[in-house]
C-alpha cells in the first residue's frame, strides 16, 4: 500500500507539473500547448483508471446517509474535475490552431477558459483534501526529525509562493504591454518590429510579442516565431511554434503559486474540521480511506 501511494504521488506530481505548464500557452507555445493538454487528459485517465474501485464504491454510496461528510464532498469535487476536464478537453479541440485546424467559435474559446480555471481551482481543493495521505506516505517513506521535515516544508512553501509571485507580477506586466501594442496596431500604429522599449520585455519573456505577432499575420499560418527583436525564434503556424525555455518556468510558477494557495487554504480547514471532529468524540476517518480518490 505504502509503495502504491507513492507511485500514485509521484504520478500526480508529473501530471501536476504539466497542468501548470501547460496553463503557460504565451510561454510554451500553441502546439506544446495543445499536445501537452491531449497527454494530461490521458494521464488523467489513467489517474481514475488507478483509482477505479474508490470511484465505483463511493458512488453507489453517495446518496447512503451513512457515507461520511467528507468523502462525499471528495466524490462531488472529483466529478466537478471531470467535467471540468471533459468540457475542456472538447473545447480545446474544436478550437485549435495546430493538431486539428478547427478554430472554432468564441463562445467554445470561452468555455475553454473558463473550464481551464475551474480546473485548476479543482485540482488545488483535490490535492488539498488529499495533503494528509500524501504527508502520511512522505513521512513513512523518508523519515526525519519533526523540526527538520517542518523547516523543510516551510522552505519549500515560501519558495513556490515567492517565485509566484514573481511570475504573477511579470505576467501582469506582459499583459499590460501586450494591451499597448494591440491598440496600437488596431489604431493602425504598430510596424512590422516591436517598439524599442518592448522589445526588452519580449526578448526575455517571449509571449506577447509571440502572439501578437501571431494577431498581425492574420493566423495567416506563415509568420515566424515572435516579432523581430522579441527574442522569437523558430518558424511556425502563425509564429505559435517558440518556446520560450524562462519564460515558461516564470509562467508556470504563477500558476504553480495558485494551485498550492488553495491547496494549503483547503489542507488547513480540513485539518482543523478533522480536530473538532475528534474534540466532539467524533471516530475520525480512517487515514488509508481518506487518500483514495
Amino acid at each position: 500500500m505504502k509503495n502504491t501511494n507513492l507511485k500514485k504521488i509521484l504520478f500526480d506530481l508529473v501530471l501536476v507539473v504539466l497542468l501548470v505548464m501547460v496553463y503557460s500557452v504565451s510561454a510554451t507555445g500553441l502546439i506544446f500547448h495543445e499536445i501537452a493538454g491531449l497527454v494530461i487528459f490521458a494521464l488523467f485517465g489513467v489517474h481514475l483508471f488507478y483509482n477505479r474501485r474508490w470511484i465505483v464504491q463511493a458512488g453507489k454510496r453517495i446518496f447512503d446517509k451513512n457515507f461520511s461528510s467528507r468523502q462525499r464532498l471528495l466524490y462531488v469535487v472529483d466529478l466537478l474535475l471531470l467535467v471540468s476536464f471533459l468540457v475542456c478537453r472538447v473545447s480545446g479541440v474544436l478550437i485549435s490552431k495546430v493538431l486539428f485546424g478547427l478554430e472554432g467559435a468564441m463562445a467554445w474559446k470561452a468555455a475553454h477558459m473558463l473550464s481551464a480555471m475551474l480546473a485548476l481551482v479543482l485540482t488545488g481543493v483535490h490535492l488539498g483534501l488529499h495533503w494528509k495521505m500524501i504527508l502520511h506516505t512522505l513521512k513513512t517513506r523518508f523519515p526525519m526529525p519533526v523540526a527538520a521535515r517542518r523547516i523543510l516544508a516551510g522552505g519549500l512553501l515560501a519558495l513556490v509562493m515567492v517565485s509566484g509571485v514573481y511570475g504573477l507580477n511579470t505576467l501582469a506586466a506582459e499583459k499590460a504591454e501586450h494591451q499597448k501594442m494591440r491598440q496600437q496596431y488596431m489604431a493602425g500604429g504598430v510596424q512590422t518590429e516591436a517598439p524599442a522599449e518592448t522589445s526588452g520585455v519580449m526578448a526575455a519573456a517571449g509571449p506577447s510579442g509571440e502572439i501578437l505577432a501571431a494577431d498581425m499575420a492574420g493566423n495567416s499560418g506563415t509568420g515566424q516565431g515572435g516579432a523581430p527583436g522579441t527574442g522569437g525564434g523558430q518558424k511556425g503556424p502563425a509564429g505559435r511554434m517558440v518556446f520560450n525555455p524562462s519564460s515558461t518556468v516564470i509562467s508556470s510558477a504563477a500558476y504553480l503559486a495558485v494551485l498550492t494557495a488553495v491547496s494549503v487554504v483547503l489542507y488547513a480547514i480540513d485539518s482543523l474540521s478533522g480536530r473538532r471532529k475528534r474534540k466532539g468524540g467524533r471516530t475520525p476517518t480512517a487515514l488509508a480511506a481518506c487518500g483514495k480518490a
